[in-house]
């Protein structure tokens, strides 16, 4: 990565890399997200001790990343898939 690569080109960069990594969908529901709707989302939560390493990252829309908020990715998946987050 080069030395040039700071603040919004950096994130730009990160977003690209992983969307690809991810087929352009959300991680949580399978959407299929644009540069404009994909959103980055810590898998493991920085509250509850996650990293902003790549691999803690994943490619969410902006609905699923609202809903997730804070909680452990098993606990949303959870309540996604019993239908208890509409």
């Amino acid at each position: 990565m080069s030395a040039k690569l700071r603040g919004s080109k950096l994130r730009r960069f990160k977003r690209q890399k992983i969307a690809k990594r991810h087929g352009w969908k959300c991680h949580y529901c399978g959407k299929a997200l644009t540069h404009s709707t994909a959103t980055l989302d810590h898998i493991v939560p920085v509250a509850m001790g996650g990293t902003l390493a790549d691999h803690n990252l994943c490619l969410a829309c902006r609905r699923c990343n609202n809903l997730k908020g804070d909680k452990p990715p098993h606990v949303f998946m959870g309540l996604l898939s019993m239908g208890l987050i509409a």
